[in-house]
């Protein structure tokens, strides 16, 4: 396999904004690509922890860098309003001059983020049909200048976007999907696909495994729409499964090399610098961060 593998640092919006931007800005400076952040309403490790809203910290941390690309790991459809979100994606796109990865998805089946904001609970088909009718209409709305939609769960009547994009048609959409009906929402509308945690029941290779099946679905859905395979990204989030690539440097150079045969061109790595808890799954300190970037630093001379 050959082509450039791109390295990103998912960074938990628990730290007050002082060390979030500090963190973002150093992690720029060490080149990685990409910088991620989530879209809950508490914080998905303890309720009662610090916790930011992604969009508004999104538009911070824009405006706070230069060139890292930022994305959201993932953007929750099913308790934001389309039409909204569309608005926030464009307004982020600006602020950064184009630097924005739309990352979106169903949504976990937490109950904690219906209730707490006032959303019903739904099963996993129907947060799937919500996907699919969400990414539809922020499609329209991010490339037309006006967008009238009625589906079964969302709608927009003469919807104005302006300004345009910096990115154009749009900013690209990194829709995570696991199994086929999301899958072919990614093979339809995804500039990039977003993966992970294929099972912490599984073993690393089963779970390289599983990732490696779940592309080659993707790509036969790809095919169906026309396009070609090859020009959506492959995305994975490490740290959800039991790969464990930071417990040493030879299993992370073992866990890039196995996803890197499954197909996955784009590594998304923890950092949660000082949560200890996390060691061995994520990157806790900052010079473990400095230390694994000359371990990426060598994987990316030798493609």
């Amino acid at each position: 396999m050959s082509g450039k593998i791109r390295f990103g640092i998912f960074l938990p919006q628990i730290y007050l904004w002082p060390q979030m931007k500090q963190e973002a800005q150093r992690i720029e400076a060490l080149g990685f690509d990409s910088l991620w952040i989530a879209d809950h309403f508490v914080s998905p490790y303890s309720e009662s922890a610090d916790w930011f809203e992604c969009w508004s910290l999104l538009g911070a941390l824009a405006a706070s860098t230069t060139r890292i690309r930022l994305g959201t790991g993932v953007t929750h459809v099913v308790y934001r309003n389309p039409a909204i979100l569309a608005r926030s994606a464009l307004t982020v796109d600006h602020i950064s001059d184009g630097r924005l990865d739309l990352g979106m998805g169903v949504g976990s089946g937490g109950a904690y983020n219906y209730a707490m904001t006032g959303t019903s609970a739904q099963s996993l088909g129907e947060r799937v049909d919500r996907y699919r009718e969400a990414v539809t209409l922020i499609d329209q709305l991010l490339q037309n200048e006006m967008t009238t939609y009625e589906g079964q769960f969302f709608q927009a009547y003469d919807a104005p976007m302006h300004p345009r994009p910096v990115q154009q048609p749009r900013p690209p959409f990194n829709l995570a999907a696991h199994y086929p009906r999301a899958l072919k929402i990614a093979a339809e509308f995804g500039e990039a696909w977003n993966s992970f945690y294929p099972g912490d029941d599984l073993t690393p290779e089963q779970s390289s495994q599983v990732t490696h099946q779940r592309g080659e679905m993707l790509s036969e859905l790809a095919l169906q729409f026309g396009r070609d395979p090859a020009e959506i990204r492959r995305t994975f989030f490490a740290g959800y499964s039991s790969d464990h690539p930071f417990a040493s440097a030879d299993a992370f150079q073992d866990f890039i090399g196995r996803y890197r045969e499954a197909g996955i061109d784009e590594f998304v790595l923890g950092y949660a610098p000082g949560i200890d808890e996390l060691s061995g799954d994520w990157m806790v300190t900052a010079d473990e961060l400095e230390r694994y970037t000359s371990l990426i630093g060598d994987w990316q001379l030798n493609i």
